[in-house]
């Protein structure tokens, strides 16, 4: 009886290699402090409501998951955390949004800007949006929704 020698396939090292980096970059990101502010310019803790996190029912949504920071049409919007811009664009009632990752992976949602001055891929320090606010029919006066997502 005549034995061959066969090689044992191993997994290929990168696919270890890619695996560790991933581990290690969300980690990284869980490490990093997130320092939150209001993200509106001037703006105090009189200018939103804090029991409005949720509020239903709320226009043709349904429900509102966020916050909303009432403020004079003009003023600018700044991202409240450090982070890198994933989205920008328009968004049925939302109107126009920028989405932000920052810290802890935490997505910033932003919603109702008449503008905003950014790009995909937009800085870490400090993203400005400089979101000119909006009239609303159902809402008096102007505000910016501001939403943070969890990554869980």
């Amino acid at each position: 009886m005549q034995t061959t020698n066969v090689k044992k396939i191993s997994r290929p090292r990168y696919k270890r290699w890619i695996l560790g980096f991933f581990c290690f970059v969300m980690l990284i990101g869980y490490c990093i402090p997130e320092k939150l502010r209001i993200p509106v310019q001037k703006a105090s803790d009189k200018d939103w409501n804090h029991q409005s996190f949720w509020h239903y029912p709320w226009g043709k949504s349904g429900v509102h998951k966020g916050i909303d920071i009432f403020a004079p049409k003009g003023r600018n919007v700044v991202a409240s955390t450090g982070g890198l811009v994933i989205w920008k664009g328009t968004m049925g009632i939302g109107g126009k949004a920028v989405i932000v990752i920052g810290p802890k992976w935490h997505c910033h949602y932003y919603a109702h800007l008449q503008d905003y001055h950014t790009h995909w891929g937009h800085g870490y320090l400090r993203v400005r949006l400089s979101g000119l606010w909006v009239h609303l029919g159902m809402q008096q006066g102007s505000l910016l929704i501001c939403i943070i997502l969890y990554l869980r």
